[in-house]
């Protein structure tokens, strides 16, 4: 009957499942890594079987506990992702701080799949909304900034307007002003010219040449 505690060979391999490839060179680094770590497959297991699975009937086989299986496959993971990013330029580490929150749900969604895979995925998939959003809000500022030069141009004329041009208020005040005093100045011409002529009708000693001078000025104001 077997041990409750021992991990199924699925599970074993999928532990391994890092080790996505056997050319040469990397067989070669594989095998030196399990030599500095005390563990040496047979030639005979690795001719029949993948490495992971040949890493997993290996510890299967010699009862390891599945903790200690779990630690070994999460150290040579870390060792063989470092491999791959410096072999490959066009890698990066990245080291990020995230919500708890949002770290849980990364979590979530990288059950049964890697989790680089996962990252790269959300983010290739949203660079596109990504760039057309802040080209979108980078427009809007733009709009904005126009529309508050314009505004700001507008307030600027009108200020030179009310220097340079009197108000409406005060033109009309001027005008009546003006009409007040043609109206003062007729009426004292007329009251002029009435006094002279009356004084001529009834035979006082008016000079005549007043008289016309005093003609001429009432029609030339009334002409105006």
């Amino acid at each position: 009957m077997p041990n409750r505690q021992q991990l199924t060979p699925p599970d074993a391999i999928k532990l391994f499942e890092f080790l996505d490839s056997e050319t040469p060179a990397t067989m070669k680094w594989i095998e030196k890594y399990l030599s500095k770590q005390g563990v040496f497959l047979q030639q005979g297991l690795l001719q029949s079987e993948l490495i992971n699975s040949a890493l997993a009937k290996h510890f299967l086989s010699k009862n390891t506990p599945p903790s200690d299986i779990k630690l070994f496959a999460k150290k040579m993971g870390n060792a063989w992702r470092a491999k791959k990013h410096r072999k490959n330029k066009n890698l990066v580490t990245l080291s990020i701080s995230l919500n708890r929150d949002v770290s849980n749900q990364l979590t979530q969604m990288c059950k049964g799949h890697n989790k680089t895979d996962i990252v790269t995925q959300l983010i290739t998939e949203n660079y596109c909304n990504f760039l057309a959003e802040q080209k979108a809000i980078k427009e809007k500022l733009a709009e904005e900034k126009r529309v508050r030069q314009i505004e700001a141009e507008r307030a600027k004329h009108e200020q030179l307007l009310k220097r340079s041009t009197p108000p409406i208020a005060q033109l009309k005040q001027q005008n009546t002003s003006l009409l007040a005093q043609r109206d003062e100045l007729e009426n004292g011409i007329a009251k002029l010219y009435d006094i002279i002529f009356l004084a001529n009708e009834q035979g006082k000693k008016i000079d005549n040449d007043m008289l016309i001078e005093a003609t001429k000025l009432y029609y030339n104001v009334f002409n105006k």
